[in-house]
């Protein structure tokens, strides 16, 4: 199996900026998420203030490291409708001092967030307009007609399965790729104690398709509710030692 990522969603401004750029530093695969929306990441709020610095502090650092933001609630309406706020735009101009883009992945939460309108070829030239990025959408049962329509303009874009939309519940099956041409990512349930199972389940219909995985909920400290650091560790590195086996 092609695994490109291994994604831990939603560290906020409690997460140190060292440790965070310590950890993708330490795990090459790993990717941090972080959870966009202007009622908590608009101009001079501390998250927006937290993000802005750990951009510059990742654009100096030996290699880009993997930093990507989900797009939630008014910044996923307006895009969908073809509309890039300025806000992602300028996350999106961001650069590595060796010119890479700082946030390469925008994974847009159709899913979850009652998206009113849905234009695909006004969606598809935003995606045009940034080659060098890649653009995801959840593909659900509810929004598969959305995505197929986007994928007959001939846009270029990643999908993630999540049949529960974000409520970090774990599906009863293991789908197919939408499109084996299309990376795929697989959400739902997933976390340390897991993530082997999982994985066993995804590279069984993956074949050698590109894919990612991506955990939210189950990197959560229990008493504090707020990412963990340690959790995630513990997630990269069991998937990192399955894929060394599974690649034997």
């Amino acid at each position: 199996m092609n695994l490109r990522y291994v994604t831990c969603s939603d560290p906020r401004e409690d997460t140190a900026i060292s440790d965070a750029l310590a950890f993708l530093r330490r795990y090459p695969m790993a990717e941090l998420a972080v959870q966009a929306h202007p009622s908590k990441m608009s101009v001079g709020m501390d998250r927006r203030v937290w993000f802005e610095k750990l951009l510059d502090a990742a654009a100096g650092t030996y290699r880009t490291p993997h930093l990507t933001v989900h797009v939630n609630r008014d910044w996923c309406h307006a895009f969908c409708a073809g509309n890039l706020v300025p806000d992602l735009q300028d996350w999106l101009q961001r650069t590595h001092k060796n010119g890479d883009p700082l946030v390469r992945r925008v994974q847009i939460n159709v899913a979850g967030n009652d998206v009113p309108d849905f234009r695909p070829l006004a969606v598809a030239e935003i995606i045009q307009n940034f080659p060098a990025h890649e653009f995801i959408f959840q593909y659900t049962s509810p929004q598969g007609a959305r995505i197929r329509r986007l994928a007959d303009t001939g846009a270029r874009f990643s999908v993630l399965y999540d049949a529960s939309g974000g409520a970090g519940r774990t599906p009863r099956q293991t789908g197919r790729p939408f499109s084996f041409a299309l990376a795929t990512g697989y959400s739902g349930g997933i976390g340390p104690e897991n993530v082997t199972d999982r994985l066993m389940k995804i590279a069984a219909k993956a074949d050698e398709a590109p894919v990612w995985i991506d955990a939210e909920g189950k990197l959560k400290n229990p008493d504090t509710n707020r990412f963990d650091l340690k959790l995630a560790q513990a997630y990269v590195s069991r998937a990192i030692y399955w894929l060394r086996d599974y690649s034997k």
